[in-house]
């Protein structure tokens, strides 16, 4: 049900904490939502790497270590022209093969595999978006955007806000994120002032190396 900026208004404390705890489970919806949306999409990423892989033959570099094993046999029995040349037609019949047979018969596998997986993915990550769609249309987006700054649509912040709130620190969401702010200023204040007593601190054990060594 969608809430109106006079039903906010007359809002007791119970219940600003239950429309909180309303928006948080929702907050909480969207991002397992966006997770499968991402996971599904990263499923159609990984199946085109996959399928790209297995039209691909031998690498560049097994070949060469072959070839190079092959030659330092041969070597051995054969005497080094024999070795060349027949490492030379070796390295030729394979790729006379790899590219009559072997390349069609990759590519044919993989696209029947990409075939077979596609549909299946893309109706699951279809499936992710509508859900994605549906909760931007829903009346907990609306009410989510109505009772609170679109700065402070977290989990973090609305949970942040419900503990103010919980706590009795605040009365109402207006003051709760009046505190927040302020909590967050001094953390910050307090961060700076912690890292220039650490710079000072660097500095002062610096020059004191430097007035041993000088």
């Amino acid at each position: 049900m969608k809430l109106s900026d006079s039903q906010i208004d007359k809002f007791d404390r119970n219940q600003q904490i239950t429309a909180l705890n309303i928006i948080l489970d929702f907050l909480k919806k969207v991002d397992r939502s966006v997770a499968k949306y991402k996971e599904a999409n990263q499923k159609i990423v990984d199946l085109t790497a996959e399928t790209e892989k297995m039209k691909k033959g031998v690498s560049a570099a097994v070949i060469a270590i072959c070839s190079i094993t092959a030659f330092i046999f041969l070597l051995f029995f054969a005497g080094f022209n024999s070795a060349v040349t027949l490492v030379v037609i070796c390295l030729a019949t394979y790729f006379v093969v790899d590219i009559t047979y072997l390349s069609k018969n990759r590519k044919a596998r993989a696209a029947e595999f990409y075939n077979q997986s596609f549909p299946a993915l893309t109706d699951e990550k279809a499936a992710a978006e509508a859900e994605l769609i549906e909760i931007q249309n829903s009346d907990d987006t609306y009410n989510a955007n109505l009772l609170l700054p679109d700065e402070y649509i977290s989990i973090e912040k609305v949970q942040s806000l419900l503990d103010l709130l919980n706590q009795r620190r605040a009365r109402t969401i207006s003051e709760a994120i009046i505190l927040y702010e302020q909590m967050v200023h001094q953390e910050k204040l307090e961060n700076i002032e912690l890292e220039r007593l650490k710079a000072a601190q660097e500095a002062a054990e610096a020059q004191k190396k430097d007035s041993c060594y000088g």
